[in-house]
């Protein structure tokens, strides 16, 4: 309900102030606000699961069990209603930006650190999520998604 009603801290920061540190009288807002995006969370939350169980597909990426989507900058949350730990070890996202491709990697398991994943293509970040462009996908992916085109 924030991103919605002020969706630029920077331009709207008077206003954001007073969300932040409501005076009684911006007190009922501050109750709304709340109140209107416990429902947007549900509507996301809905929405998500739909996507996600269109879109996402399960391979082997780099030994590790994953779930895939040609699809980036989704949060951890797009991927909740059907990322199973036992099942896998690894969530990819890999998107087209033009020139190169952009690949993203998260995982919460101690054994799997996506910093190295990301270093292998010349990217970085930390063990739970890290990310790389590229100019050519891995042919682990090309060979997914042309063996299930």
């Amino acid at each position: 309900a924030m991103k919605a009603y002020l969706p630029n801290p920077i331009d709207n920061l008077q206003q954001w102030k007073k969300i932040v540190r409501p005076s009684k009288a911006d007190h009922k807002l501050f109750q709304k606000l709340i109140e209107a995006g416990k429902y947007i969370k549900i509507y996301e939350d809905k929405k998500n699961a739909m996507t996600a169980k269109e879109l996402c597909f399960e391979m082997e990426f780099e030994g590790y069990r994953t779930l895939a989507i040609n699809r980036t900058l989704e949060s951890s949350n797009f991927f909740k209603s059907i990322y199973n730990p036992k099942l896998h070890d690894l969530i990819l996202q890999f998107a087209f930006h033009g020139e190169f491709w952009k690949l993203s990697f998260r995982s919460d398991k101690a054994e799997v650190d996506c910093s190295v994943l990301a270093e292998k293509y010349s990217g970085g970040g930390h063990q739970k999520a890290a990310s790389t462009t590229i100019r050519e996908l891995p042919n682990e992916i090309l060979e997914r998604i042309y063996d299930n085109g």
